[in-house]
């Protein structure tokens, strides 16, 4: 009932992928609450930390850690799983006789989907291809420019979980839409919100892939070994400790501007996205700054002057 509240309060469809989105973001919510505002040294603060930390951050050690470099396989499934639904979309839906069709069409069944609030198909493809253009740049970037710590590790849960997430992506994008009219009529031209929402996404990627470039260079040129960290400068570092998770919430900031009212699905995922990112790079600021007495005390987390 609580769930359900809270999708009825902001828009969304009852559906079993928005109740997941909201659940996941009630769970990080209450763990940033025992990690930060209310800390607990005890077990439920171990459990808190089990959730959050990974790689640098990551203080204890599990038999069924991953290595982080691992997150080259997200990118890889959300890629080709991204691509998969876009045919779908562009094939007018799903093939009943398909059998390979049954479980994706399954994901994205809703009571509602052919009542008059459907989204219009072809901002949703659109959407859906800026979301893909976004997986297969991350993609390059853990093969090409990122340089890995061989002790960065993740849990076991976190690695399954990664893949759930962009298993869920283009499912919750789907749930609204219409299949029949992908194509008909073309792509109607972009309101103005729409246009700010794809400058929103254009400015995120350049500023997650800028970042990810820099800590990169760090350990290239030497001047922090590979098993070691030091502190970035320019970019957005003068502000934020992650500019890259800030620049990770611009875009699907951006994207949500960009579907607008055809997938008020995506309201939730954004959701999530904030407040996973928010608690991510709180622990990474907070690594920091235990880790080097001479962290500037002027940056905060994720977002310049608030947190």
């Amino acid at each position: 009932m609580f769930l359900n509240n809270i999708l009825s309060f902001i828009g969304c469809p009852n559906t079993p992928l928005n109740l997941i989105w909201i659940g996941m973001s009630t769970v990080l919510t209450i763990s940033y609450l025992f990690k930060y505002i209310f800390p607990f040294e005890d077990t439920l603060g171990k459990i808190t930390d089990f959730l959050i930390d990974y790689g640098k951050s990551k203080a204890t050690a599990h038999p069924l850690d991953v290595p982080k470099r691992f997150f080259v396989h997200f990118y890889i499934w959300a890629t080709l799983w991204n691509l998969y639904f876009l045919y779908i979309l562009s094939t007018g839906g799903y093939d009943v006789n398909n059998s390979i069709h049954q479980i994706p069409a399954l994901m994205t069944s809703y009571d509602g989907e052919n009542d008059s609030t459907a989204g219009d198909s072809s901002w949703i493809f659109v959407t859906l291809f800026l979301l893909t253009l976004h997986t297969m740049r991350r993609l390059y970037e853990n093969v090409f420019v990122s340089v890995f710590s061989n002790k960065a590790r993740m849990t076991f849960m976190q690695y399954l979980w990664g893949l759930v997430y962009y298993t869920l992506l283009p499912p919750t994008l789907l749930t609204e839409a219409k299949f029949n009219n992908t194509f008909n009529s073309g792509i109607p031209l972009p309101r103005l919100v729409q246009v700010f929402g794809f400058l929103l996404y254009i400015i995120g990627n350049i500023l997650e892939y800028k970042t990810l470039a820099a800590f990169a260079r760090l350990r290239i040129k030497g001047r922090v070994k590979k098993e070691s960290h030091g502190i970035a400068y320019g970019i957005f570092f003068d502000f934020v400790t992650c500019p890259h998770y800030l620049g990770e919430v611009c875009i699907y900031a951006g994207l949500l501007l960009v579907v607008g009212h055809h997938c008020a699905s995506w309201r939730a995922v954004i959701i999530y996205n904030v407040v996973a990112h928010v608690l991510m790079a709180k622990s990474a600021h907070e690594w920091y700054k235990r880790t080097f007495p001479l962290y500037p005390t002027d940056r905060k987390a994720i977002f310049p002057y608030l947190l």
